[in-house]
Formats: C-alpha cells, sequence, structure tokens
C-alpha cells in the first residue's frame, strides 16, 4: 500500500502522522507538566503560610493575652498587677521629670462575683506631662481601665511654692475564683 502512493500524498501523510503525534505528546506529557507546575505553586504557598504559623499563633495569644486583661481574665494577681503599674509610672516619671508623690496599697472590692482592684496615685509635674502619663494608660500599656483623674494645684507648706498633681485611678477587674 504505501508504494502505491505518490510522493506527495506519503509527505502529507507523514505531516498529518507527526501533527498527530504531536497532540498525543501535549495531551499526555505537557499538560501533565503544567498541572505539576499548578500544584507546586499551590503547595509552595501552603508552605509558606505553615512555616508563618509559629508567628501567627504567638500574635493570636498576644491578642488574646490583651483580651484577657482588658476583660479581667488576667491569670495574673493583683500584687504583679501593682508592681506593673509602678514599674510603668516610676519610668514615665523619670523619663518625663514628673514626682510620684503617694501610691499607697490598692483598694480590693467584691462585686457580684467580681474582684475590683483600684490602684490610685499621685504624681506632680507639669500639666503636658501629666497628661501623657494618663495617655499612655488609656491608649498604649491598656493594664488597666483609667476610672478617674483629678488634677489639683497644691501648696507645698514647707518649700511655700505651688505644684499641679493629678491623683490618678486606676482599675483591673477579675472574675472571682
Amino acid at each position: 500500500m504505501w508504494s502505491s502512493l505518490s510522493n506527495k500524498y506519503r509527505c502529507y501523510l507523514l505531516w498529518g502522522a507527526t501533527l498527530l503525534m504531536s497532540i498525543i505528546i501535549y495531551v499526555t506529557l505537557i499538560s501533565s507538566v503544567f498541572e505539576q507546575l499548578e500544584k507546586r505553586d499551590v503547595m509552595a504557598s501552603q508552605l509558606s503560610a505553615i512555616q508563618n504559623a509559629s508567628t501567627h499563633i504567638k500574635q493570636l495569644e498576644q491578642e488574646i493575652e490583651k483580651a484577657d486583661k482588658l476583660l479581667g481574665n488576667s491569670s495574673a494577681n493583683f500584687s504583679s498587677f501593682q508592681q506593673e503599674l509602678l514599674s510603668i509610672v516610676s519610668q514615665h516619671c523619670k523619663s518625663n521629670k514628673l514626682i510620684l508623690r503617694d501610691f499607697p496599697e490598692p483598694k480590693i472590692e467584691n462585686k457580684e462575683g467580681f474582684l475590683i482592684e483600684t490602684n490610685i496615685f499621685e504624681v506632680s509635674g507639669k500639666f503636658k506631662n501629666l497628661v501623657q502619663l494618663v495617655y499612655l494608660f488609656e491608649q498604649q500599656q491598656k493594664i488597666g481601665k483609667v476610672a478617674s483623674v483629678a488634677f489639683q494645684k497644691k501648696k507645698d507648706v514647707v518649700n511655700r511654692s505651688e505644684y499641679l498633681s493629678a491623683l490618678v485611678y486606676i482599675q483591673n477587674i477579675r472574675k472571682n475564683d
């Protein structure tokens, strides 16, 4: 049969067979390569997500801890809260030329299954620095709720001078165990 065909017809048949073989090769081999490349890209994105998972978990744990502090579910006891508060206040006083005049023991009250700790401290100095301290507790630190702030102009009888003081009330609430 092959010998009875003309050369031109044989050439067309060879070209057709070559085209058919190319399509078959493309369908079987090359399309599977593209599928593998897509799978590799998906796996690479999953791997990067897995590698970032530990940092994402740490961020979520920190957010939970902050929310627990704000909601009063903190596992820390009140004395550590007072120590942390004193540390922040004294550090801010040093850096902003404020004077910590009074830091009495906190008042703890039990209401409806919750313990409410009220820390009161008195700080004196320039108004701007006092407001920065209040802002630090309200917006940046958020270790407790700023319940009240009272600014007063007082007289120092020893030095016969006047100074501005701020009486700051910070509350921390947690469930009664």
